[in-house]
């Protein structure tokens, strides 16, 4: 059975005590009265000091214990999706932003790769991102798909840095599906609007153009042409008319005759009619940044009003169009010609 002895701590703690008390016996018998009251003031002011120290200690540890909570708040809630994601892609750490864009519980998602939710198509394009955001040390951004736990696309924009001498990188994905949505759906609604739609920049060369527009011209425009130098459109007097569109004005045009061979003569000999509608579609910041040009075609239209013209002109009948208040509009030949019988005085 062993001894029950005092923990050796404990003994040197006591012997300690016991060899300060007998040094501060012998030695406050040394001092004066005045310098005893001294010592016990400097002694009351450390203590103070360190009062005051203590208390501005626990200041500090409440400040960053709440900073703390704000930082993961910020953090936490934040709209945006953060991920920490090592080196060789695993994801270390994550936000709840970033857990709801891929439908999974975060603790969940801690150390899987988080190439495994990027989609198919998009691997290459992460890829070589997250090859230049190690390699380069500067700022990289992407625009990829994930795949969530539901088997949903979500359209993000990558952002990702290396902060330095460190093995891992920190990423920033804003969500734009419902952007890349409702350009699906414009897109869509371009390309089967059964009116010519064409999308110019601001220097009149095409960006985009529906299948109603070619099938409606023929052909695709020649590199390099610009519908705001056209001399066909010029001639007509179209010039003030498309510096009204870059000025930010709806413009209806005239009805127009427009002819593809005339702009290049290997092209069809096409003539159509034309009216036609221009607008600019703008940034954020509300300036011009695209011109919009759309077209009816009105060439039967045309065609049919000069038969119609024909046929009242030609005819040996008198043809009188007048307006609702009874003022002549239009007569024929006909009508001209009785109109001076009319007038001829009666011979005598």
């Amino acid at each position: 059975m062993r001894k029950s002895s005092i923990p050796k701590s404990k003994t040197l703690r006591k012997e300690a005590e016991e060899l300060l008390s007998k040094k501060v016996e012998r030695s406050i018998a040394q001092l004066s009265e005045t310098e005893i009251y001294k010592l016990l003031h400097d002694l009351e002011v450390q203590q103070l000091e360190l009062k005051l120290k203590n208390e501005e200690l626990i200041r500090t540890k409440k400040r960053a214990v709440a900073a703390t909570e704000k930082y993961t708040e910020l953090y936490d809630f934040a709209p945006l999706g953060y991920f920490t994601l090592s080196d060789s892609g695993e994801i270390l750490e994550l936000n709840l932003g970033a857990a709801q864009m891929l439908g999974i519980e975060r603790s969940n998602l801690k150390n899987k790769l988080f190439s495994i939710f990027v989609s198919p198509k998009s691997n290459p394009i992460f890829n070589l991102f997250f090859e230049k955001v190690f390699g380069s040390k500067t700022k990289e951004t992407c625009e990829i798909t994930l795949v969530n736990a539901d088997n949903t696309s979500v359209f993000v924009n990558l952002t990702g840095i290396v902060p330095k001498n460190q093995n891992q990188c920190l990423i920033t994905a804003i969500d734009v599906t419902e952007e890349k949505l409702s350009e699906a759906i414009f897109m869509d609604i371009i390309e089967k609007n059964p009116m010519s739609i064409q999308i110019l920049n601001m220097e009149g060369f095409a960006l985009q153009a529906n299948l109603a527009h070619t099938k409606l011209f023929g052909v695709q425009p020649p590199s390099g042409y610009s519908v705001l130098k056209d001399t066909q459109l010029l001639n007509q007097g179209f010039g003030e008319l498309f510096e009204q569109i870059k000025r930010g004005e709806v413009v209806f045009f005239p009805d127009s005759y427009y002819n593809d061979r005339d702009v290049d003569p290997s092209f069809p000999d096409s003539p159509v009619w034309v009216k036609a509608i221009g607008f600019t579609l703008n940034d954020h910041n509300g300036s011009p940044e695209r011109i919009v040009l759309m077209h009816e075609n009105i060439t039967e239209r045309k065609h049919a009003e000069a038969l119609l013209n024909d046929i009242i002109e030609k005819n040996p009948m008198s043809i009188q169009i007048v307006d609702k208040d009874g003022y002549t509009l239009h007569g024929n030949p006909a009508y001209s010609l009785s109109l001076i019988h009319i007038s001829e005085p009666t011979r005598q």
